[in-house]
């Protein structure tokens, strides 16, 4: 109800179902999981009244880091939305989504595994992302 007077079709809402769906297979698709990570980015920029450009490479690139953390291993590194965000800034009202792609940003560039939760770098990340905009 409170998403369509604000330009958030249905339709938009059930194609991120797809993403979630594949999950439940045996091998997840990849390229789903990304595609529901970048219409999630999207979806939340819009409803925050700031859209950018970027929010869909932020979007993938936290849905992988998400599908790693899971334990199941990635298929390939998201070099590309590393590439396309590198040095961009975010407006601050993206800032509480992005974190998430910074947070992502940072466990793409470690080797085996993805950093626990809670540490002292990862609060670093965040408050660093928070005062500069940036993911990487």
């Amino acid at each position: 109800m409170e998403l369509l007077p604000r330009g958030i079709s249905g339709g938009e809402l059930a194609r991120l179902e797809d993403g979630w769906a594949t999950l439940l297979d045996e091998e997840p698709d990849v390229e789903r999981l990304l595609a529901r990570g970048a219409l999630l980015f999207g979806l939340a920029a819009r409803l925050l009244g700031k859209p950018d450009p970027l929010i869909e490479a932020a979007g993938r690139l936290y849905a992988h880091q998400a599908y790693r953390h899971s334990g199941v291993p990635a298929l390939h590194w998201p070099m590309e939305e590393l590439h396309q965000l590198h040095g961009q800034r975010f407006d601050r009202h993206l800032r509480p989504l992005t974190a998430l792609a910074r947070l992502a940003a940072r466990d793409a560039r470690r080797s085996t595994r993805p950093e626990a939760q809670a540490t002292p770098g990862r609060a670093a990340a965040l408050l660093w992302h928070r005062l500069s905009g940036r993911v990487n």
